[in-house]
């Protein structure tokens, strides 16, 4: 994995890690949802920059959860993960290998810093802002990495809106529609009637978590899906079981 794209990993960790000052149980948080890289608007230094990116926070009662899930400069996965609370305590990161730890404070509504830590030393500070629309998050990172190198990146996310509910659909000749949900990270398969040829996501029953990188897929005669998530696909179908 290249060093920029860890650092870029934890910028987007940063992106939805900060469940705010205490809101009031109607408020949601600016940071709240999945959001998606927008490689043309970023500026990365070092580079290269990762392929992709998305990344989906959530809250459960006090605890923030935080999944990044993403293609980094060689086409090779990456994922980290995490669980704190806002209350300015270090909190360890898995998934990286220039830093363990982050901290959170809350600067205004839209706006949130951080303090990336490796071995009880920072390495890094964040700035995050959230645009009032809610539709941007804009991410500025500097510090150094593992290998030394100064970073200096300014990263800009949109944020994904919840997808449209499809209408119902029956499938064409050849093909069937098969449902199928995984419950967390463990994937989960589900048989067709033959062999799948082509599949095609008709409907996300999970908020948009079939729309992120290794969600979902076809092997033999199954669907396949993890990371939580749970949808409706149209197969083809190539031969008998």
């Amino acid at each position: 994995m290249q060093l920029l794209s860890r650092a870029l990993v934890f910028g987007a960790v940063l992106s939805l890690g900060f469940p705010g000052v205490r809101l009031s149980a109607q408020a949601t948080d600016p940071a709240s949802g999945t959001w998606e890289l927008n490689l043309a608007k970023s500026r990365f230094s070092p580079g290269p920059p990762p392929r992709s990116q998305t990344r989906m926070w959530e809250e459960t009662g006090a605890d923030v959860k935080y999944t990044l899930r993403g293609i980094d400069a060689q086409g090779k996965p990456t994922l980290l993960r995490y669980t704190a609370r806002y209350d300015g305590k270090d909190y360890r990161v898995a998934g990286s290998q220039d830093f363990d730890a982050i901290s959170f404070k809350r600067v205004n509504a839209f706006t949130a810093q951080a303090t990336l830590k490796r071995r009880g030393k920072v390495v890094q500070t964040s700035m995050r802002v959230v645009s009032r629309d809610g539709k941007t998050l804009t991410l500025t990172t500097r510090g150094t990495n593992a290998k030394g190198q100064a970073v200096n990146n300014v990263v800009v996310f949109e944020k994904r809106s919840s997808p449209s509910p499809s209408p119902s659909l029956s499938p064409a000749p050849g093909t069937q529609v098969v449902s199928c949900a995984s419950q967390g990270d463990k994937m989960t398969f589900c048989k067709a009637g033959g062999t799948v040829t082509e599949a095609r996501l008709l409907r996300d029953r999970s908020g948009g978590r079939c729309g992120g990188p290794g969600a979902w897929g076809y092997a033999g005669v199954s669907i396949w899906v993890k990371f939580g998530c749970q949808g409706d696909f149209e197969v083809r179908l190539g031969g008998q079981p």
